[in-house]
């Protein structure tokens, strides 16, 4: 939708306080989402993770991301940034895939992550 249809949405309910749009459906496809990310499954599957060492390591982070088809944000969401140490990650893939394989990739992705945080921690903890 461009920002012209939202407008005209805005003055048509502002004349008309009946005024409804119905939303698009299919019986094959379902409902049309906001978002084009959010096409296929639709589901986003998500957990918070504390990776303090892991933190320091943005590139290690976004390989291990990268190869699970993980998403990662701050704590509040999209654009923020991470606190302390503790990451929103979720699956990236939506389209194309199942939603197990969804709540696989984030189950392995996770796992990795945290192995390499705790690789991280101990060669930390032996420099000390």
């Amino acid at each position: 939708m461009i920002l012209t249809d939202c407008k005209s949405n805005q003055f048509a309910k502002h004349q008309n306080p009946g005024f409804t749009r119905g939303y698009l459906f299919t019986k094959r496809l379902g409902f049309l989402t906001s978002c084009p990310t959010n096409l296929g499954t639709a589901m986003r599957a998500s957990v918070h993770v504390h990776l303090p060492a892991l933190s320091r390591h943005k590139d290690l982070i976004k390989n291990l991301t990268d190869r699970y088809y993980l998403q990662i944000r701050g704590v509040h969401g999209e654009h923020s940034q991470s606190e302390g140490g503790v990451f929103d990650i979720s699956n990236r893939r939506r389209l194309g895939v199942s939603e197990v394989r969804c709540v696989q990739d984030l189950i392995d992705g996770v796992t990795a992550l945290i192995t390499r945080e705790r690789e991280l921690a101990a060669i930390s903890s032996q420099q000390v």
